[in-house]
This record gives C-alpha cells, structure tokens and sequence, in this order.
C-alpha cells in the first residue's frame, strides 16, 4: 500500500510524515508529522502509523519491470552463452546494416574459440576469445569487464623503447616523445625524427596491423591514434626492436634497442595526460583575451550540481557581456543524452528538434521509430541564453552524451567547432547483459538520428569545422604546456563565422549583362557590407586598406574599382597612367571578366570596372583590387601620389 522509503536527516531538527492524512496522500498539508533521527532510515509505509527501521542490514525490496532486468547468460557453457549472445547482437544491435557486419562470418570464426575453452575448461582462453569478438565490433559502446585478463594488458604493455610515436596532418609518422635516457635516446632518435620502419616493416603498415588494447573504435581516425600508441608497447620476453629512422635534417639510420620496463612513452599519449583526476562538472574563467572559457567535463555528474554551476556560468557571460564563449568538450566521456541537449539549449532561443531516434522492439523483431517522439532542446528564462559568439572545442575524448551536445551546437550553425581530431563517433545506446563467469557486457541497442533521420554522429563523430594542424612544432608545444587548439580557438571566436575555412569554390562570377542587372537591381558593394571605413583622406595615399566582410549568408556583391575626374579628357589622361589588377583566392581575374564603362555621376566623369560575385561558399574567400598609380595624378580635384594603392577584402561566408 505505501511502500518503502529509504531517506536521510542531517541533523536531528527534521520531520517526515508519520502516516496518511485524511486525503490519503503523501507531503500534503494533512500529514500527520513525527520527528526523525540523524542519518539514513528506513521508514515503512506499510503500517500505520509509519514505523521507522534503524536496523544495521535493512532489506528493501526492489520493483521493476521484467524487461528491465539484465539478460542472464551466465548459468549456460561457454558455447551456449556465446550462442545466446550472437543471437543477441544479430537481433538488437544497433547498426548491424551501417556497419555492413556479416554475423555468419563472427560465428564461423570465433565460436570454436568457445567449443575449445570449454572442451579445455579454460577460463582464460574463454575471456580472451569473448574479448576478441567484441574487439571485431568496430564501435566504441561494445566492451566487457576485462578484469580476468588485466594480466595479459600489464604483460602486453610492459616494454617499450623510450619512443612514442605521432603522426603530421600530412602523414608522417615522427617521434613524438623520446624518454631521456631510454634506450631510444641512447641509440640518438630525436624528437620529430621521422620513423622509416619498426622491425624491417614499413613504419605506416606496421602501425595499421596493431590491435590496441582499448578496442574497439567507432572512428577510424581515433583507432589510427591508438595504433601509433600501441605500436611501440611490447612484451619484455621479445627482447630487441630494429628501428630506421632520419632525424631533422639528418640522414636514415638503423639501431636495434632493448626492450625494458618503461612507461613514460605510453602514458604520455594518452588521452587523459596531463588532466586532473578528479574535475568539477562545469568550471569556467575569462581568457586573458576577454572572452569566456568553460569546460564541461561530464554529463554522468549530479544533474543539479552541474545545472547550478552552468547556469552560474551563463548568467556571469551575459552580466558581464562577454564577447565570445569558448566550450572545451575534448575530456568529457558522456553520461545523460538529455542533460547535455537541455544544457546545449542555453545557446538558443526556441525550442529546437535535436534529432531522433530507434530501438529494437521485441514484439516485431525490429527497429521502431516511434513517430510520437522527438529530442528537444528546451532553452531556458532569457537572461539566461547566450546569444554571443561560440566556439566548441572537440577531441577524441569526447564520447557519447559529449558528442551529443557538440552536435547540438552545430544545429543552425550555432557554434564553429575547432579540434586537430573528431569525436569518438559513439552515436548509440547501450544495454549490459550477463556472460559466464559473470563477466559483464554492453553492447549498442539503440542508434541515434538527427532531426531527418539520419545516422549522425556514430562513426564519423562530430568534425571539426577548423582542423588545427599537427606538425612536428604542435606537438613540442603541446610538451612544452602550450594549448595550441585553444590558441586556435581564441582565434577563430574572435573572427567572423568561416574564418580558418577553406572554401570549397570560389564565388561565381557574374557574366557581364548579369552584372549589369545586379548593379541595375541595387546590389551591395563589398565596401557597403564592410566593417572597415575609410575618410577620403585616408584613400588618398597609397596603402593597403583592408576590408573585413563578414556575411550572414551567401548574397550577390558588386566588386570592382570606381575612379572619377572632372571631365571625359581628365579621366582618360588619368587611366594612362593607372593599371587595375584583380585577385580572387590568390588566382588573377583578367579584365574581360568585367564591365568597363564610363558613366556620369554627380557632375563628374566616372569609369567603372565591375562584376557581380554570388554563391559564396562556406570559408574565407580573400579578394584584391590593386591600382597602380605610375606617375602623380591630378583628378581635377586633388592630387594623389604615385604608388599601389591596394584594397584587399576578406569574405567570410559561414
């Protein structure tokens, strides 16, 4: 009839209701009250009046349905469990079709790994195999307690040679960590030595056949991360590597190093190095530059604490009016999907559809979308959505409910995300399920869409709209304590929207009656969309004047160079005189492409040379009008120096 309540008093001052009132609800104004003592209690709501247990080993009894319980494989053989997971995994995992698994080839090659531990009744061998299956998976939500094989990771690992390996943006593999004194060092690799071979194999196919003990991945780029991490951990027993390598400037060269018990190699690439164990969810500061810097470490935190905090934030950035909010996500491996898309919605001003999603149905044997449901960001009171500028800084860390809310700041274009990698590409639910041994288990039941149904962040997780390079320099600054992608970021926030983005065309240029028309129909002049003005004094001289355009979204722009005399004799004596170059993205534009006329305006003569610019791409497009003046001119109004006078624009397109 009432149940159980389990509830804590902190002090002895406390009161909870000692049984019904007349309406025969609980916490209602007709409660009758009794006092509590301090510290947990157990209050039985199943007499009257309500009893209160303060024994040492209360028992409470656990309600749930019986599709929440975990499926149990574990009273079954080896072979038997296995075969009730496959059938599992066939059934209900997540992206059996996305990720084109073949479930008949799985059982082909890993169920007599099963019969054989189970002939032998060989624990381990049992593990290592179950270990190896899940491993074929490639998504990062597939796993299992490893706890009965940790030997075989300390054994796997225990060697190094002092050299951890990196690789360039532009595909070289370099040392990116040499340990003083190691054997590495002893045999004279440097820091950003490129890395030939490992053992007489090419160092990039050596690297690609490495298996890393944190299998499986979701992404290719973060298991190519990995395997650079991996590939020069070693077991002690193996003795001797051979490595061919050219140091900066140097010439190739071949040393055969020792295997020895070393660890700094590996822990420095780790993604965690050099974080804090232990974080508060939301911690936030200004940057020297002014703007706002948070980092989210968690959405598996207290939801209240992490709200409280949040919320703290924003209503600081606003009262403040900080300019700009820059998100570190790069550490953050998930927890709520709900709470991180209510917490995204601080950035926005309606309520927005986040995406959807789809889970197996057991009824039907298949994947339902339920039509009804939507995710939604809810944003908050008003002076509590920030509506300045935002940068989002991701990484591989990034996982799962992190990689949620980085997707979210990407609807509308909300925020620019900056990273040198993607995220983990977790876009999934998980479900745990019981192995022999009770070895625990989780595996991907649910997939995660976007507001148009399509698979979006399992994979290829979010990417980063600016990739900050990787270059042997990065890295010894990132050692040195350098935050180089939060250099990157500042950067980016304090640009336009674009800014860092290579276009993937230029804009069109109009042909001559289309630019006729657009000028005719009251196009805007780049310098009409510019931050930048200009006093005709400043003009007058030679000079680089710069123009910064930043545009809300793609739109016609006359671009051209206007020169005007006092009379039709004036203006051509003048143009002997002046030459009108043009660059678009750094390629020459030939006068043909443009209009040429001479035109009256206001009591003056006025050549014109123009074009219409449209279907800006998305990036930073980079125009220059150049005219050299070769000897003094005289307008018939002033006089202005010989020189280059040089009007250079950056477009940015978000």
């Amino acid at each position: 009839y009432g149940g159980q309540y389990l509830v804590y008093a902190p002090d002895e001052n406390q009161q909870f209701p000692s049984d019904f009132g007349a309406d025969e609800k609980l916490f209602t104004d007709d409660d009758p009250l009794m006092d509590l003592p301090a510290g947990w209690s157990v209050i039985d709501m199943d007499q009257s009046p309500f009893v209160i247990d303060r024994s040492e080993n209360p028992t409470l009894d656990l309600y749930e349905p019986e599709e929440t319980a975990l499926d149990d494989f574990t009273q079954m053989s080896y072979t038997e469990a296995f075969d009730a997971m496959l059938d599992k995994f066939r059934r209900e995992y997540a992206f059996t079709e996305f990720k084109n698994i073949d479930w008949d080839e799985r059982e082909e090659e890993f169920r007599p790994r099963f019969e054989e531990a189970e002939k032998a009744k060989d624990a381990h061998a049992y593990a290592l195999a179950l270990r190896d299956f899940l491993w074929s998976i490639p998504d990062v939500h597939v796993g299992m307690d490893t706890t009965a094989i940790n030997d075989d990771f300390a054994a796997d690992t225990a060697g190094g040679i002092g050299l951890a390996l990196g690789e360039t943006s532009d595909g070289m593999i370099f040392a990116r960590y040499v340990t003083p004194n190691s054997p590495a060092d002893e045999a004279g690799i440097e820091f950003g030595a490129e890395i030939v071979s490992l053992d007489g194999t090419p160092v990039d196919e050596f690297v690609s056949a490495i298996v890393p003990w944190s299998s499986p991945f979701s992404n290719p780029e973060i298991k190519r991360l990995q395997q650079l991490r991996y590939a020069t951990r070693f077991r002690l027993e193996k003795g001797q590597v051979e490595v061919t390598f050219v140091n900066p400037g140097g010439t190739e060269k071949t040393g055969t190093l020792t295997v020895v018990s070393e660890r700094d190699s590996f822990s420095v690439t780790s993604f965690a190095y050099g974080q804090p164990q232990v974080s508060l969810p939301v911690e936030f500061e200004i940057l020297p530059s002014g703007y706002g810097y948070i980092k989210i470490s968690s959405f598996s935190d207290n939801s209240i604490l992490t709200i409280q905090a949040w919320e703290y934030a924003m209503q600081y950035f606003n009262e403040n009016e900080i300019p700009g909010v820059i998100i570190d996500m790069r550490h953050n491996g998930g927890g709520d999907g709900w709470l991180a898309d209510q917490m995204a919605a601080y950035f926005f001003e309606k309520e927005t559809r986040t995406g959807t999603g789809a889970s197996y149905d057991e009824a039907t044997g298949e994947f339902f979308t339920d039509p009804d449901y939507e995710a939604l960001m809810h944003p908050p009171r008003e002076d509590l959505q920030y509506k300045g500028p935002v940068v989002v800084m991701v990484g591989p860390a990034c996982v799962s409910a992190c990689e949620f809310f980085s997707y979210d700041m990407t609807i509308d274009d909300r925020a620019i995300i900056v990273g040198q990698y993607p995220t983990s590409g977790g876009g999934g639910g998980v479900e745990a399920f019981l192995m022999p041994e009770n070895t625990y288990v989780q595996m991907t039941v649910s997939r995660q869409m976007d507001a148009e149904g399509n698979i979006h962040i399992e994979g290829g997780g979010v990417a980063p709209d600016v990739r900050v390079p990787v270059t042997v320099e990065s890295i010894q600054r990132e050692l040195n304590g350098e935050d180089v992608i939060l250099e990157a970021a500042v950067k980016v926030i304090s640009q336009p929207k674009g800014a860092g983005v290579t276009p993937s065309a230029p804009p069109k240029i109009a042909s001559q009656s289309e630019a006729e028309n657009a000028l005719s129909a009251g196009a805007a002049f780049l310098e009409d969309k510019a931050r930048e003005q200009y006093a005709p004094e400043e003009v007058a001289q030679p000079g680089i004047f710069t123009y910064t355009v930043p545009l809300a979204k793609s739109e016609t722009l006359i671009w051209g160079y206007f020169w005007c005399t006092t009379t039709q004799e004036i203006l051509d004596q003048n143009f002997s005189q002046i030459e009108v170059n043009f660059e678009l993205n750094g390629e020459a534009v030939p006068l043909d492409k443009f209009v040429i006329a001479d035109i009256p305006s206001g009591g003056n003569q006025c050549r014109v040379i123009y074009t219409a610019l449209s279907d800006w791409k998305p990036g930073e497009h980079h125009l220059t009008t150049a005219a050299a003046f070769k000897s003094p001119i005289n307008d018939g109004m002033g006089d202005y120096p010989a020189g280059d006078y040089v009007s250079e624009y950056s477009v940015f397109v978000p």
